[in-house]
């Protein structure tokens, strides 16, 4: 769909503007129909989305690194400046990374997210492939389907 972020938000703003015209005695009769009218309007997209949960799934690689605690802000720049570089493998093209960072332990967990399963697969080979210098050792690697997302 065009523009989805921006409908998104637009959604939402009718939404607050109804809630906002429900408070006054004044405005609660238009508020009420224009809450009406705005789930109208996205059902047909939240339907869509319920009936095409195929669309959101991913596949994550999650790799357990065990390392110096003084460390840590080198392994985040080095990971910053690999994304940056230019140089990325093209088995890892549009993957998404997230970096947890423990700086007590100086552990680290790397979860690589996916679109696919066989895009989780070579991009698996292609990091196995090398070693960050400041990654500090790795301990596991932990291939995984996304079953959900869920915002609370």
């Amino acid at each position: 769909m065009p523009a989805h972020r921006e409908l998104v938000y637009a959604s939402g703003v009718a939404e607050i503007a109804g809630g906002v015209g429900l408070m006054h005695p004044r405005t609660r009769c238009w508020a009420g129909w224009w809450l009406i009218a705005t789930l109208v309007a996205v059902f047909p997209a939240n339907l869509n989305m319920a009936l095409n949960l195929k669309e959101l799934r991913m596949w994550a690689r999650v790799a357990r690194f065990e390392g110096d605690p003084g460390t840590v802000d080198a392994a985040i720049e080095e990971m910053r400046a690999f994304a940056a570089s230019g140089e990325v493998p093209p088995e890892l093209a549009g993957a998404k990374v997230l970096m947890l960072v423990d700086r007590q332990s100086g552990g680290r967990l790397a979860v690589t997210m996916f679109g696919t399963e066989e895009a989780m697969h070579k991009g698996d080979a292609a990091m196995n492939a090398g070693q960050p210098r400041n990654a500090g050792r790795r301990s596991s690697v932990e291939l995984y389907e996304v079953a959900g997302e869920l915002t609370l």
